[in-house]
């Protein structure tokens, strides 16, 4: 799995419309994050619009397949509220397998769902790592 792949998934997923990199090194990846302006009551005319971010995210370690198929699904679907996931674990694995032709039962999506809630993107302000960008329940 590649490493902007997968962030085009998860921070789309949390409303990023498009992703421009400003350096991409074996261990970290910054960029920003841009929104739709009308989605988040911005001025298109202001630059709050868009946040910059900074991945500390090895190319070996990012996330598997089915982390990033549960990311792609949360993203496609628009199942998040800001960063909180909208609907029960149980209707989101019935979602997941029906999206995946698989048959994952609740002990094996919730392993899944565990490691994308512990995937943090770290926000950038002024140069310095402010806050995260995260998904939960």
């Amino acid at each position: 799995m590649d490493r902007k792949e997968f962030l085009t998934e998860f921070l789309g997923a949390l409303g990023a419309v498009k992703l421009t990199y400003f350096s991409v090194d074996p261990d970290t990846l910054t960029g920003r994050v841009h929104y739709d302006p009308s989605e988040v009551g911005s001025d298109p005319d202001e630059d709050d619009f868009y946040q910059d971010f900074c991945w500390h995210m090895m190319e070996t370690n990012v996330p598997g397949i089915d982390v990033f198929n549960l990311a792609k699904l949360l993203n496609a679907h628009k199942l998040l509220d800001i960063d909180k996931i909208k609907v029960p674990r149980t209707e989101l694995r019935e979602l997941f397998n029906a999206e995946y032709a698989i048959g994952y039962d609740q002990h094996k999506f919730d392993r899944i769902l565990e490691e994308l809630k512990k995937v943090i993107v770290n926000m950038v302000d002024d140069g310095e790592e402010t806050d995260i960008f995260f998904i939960h329940e």
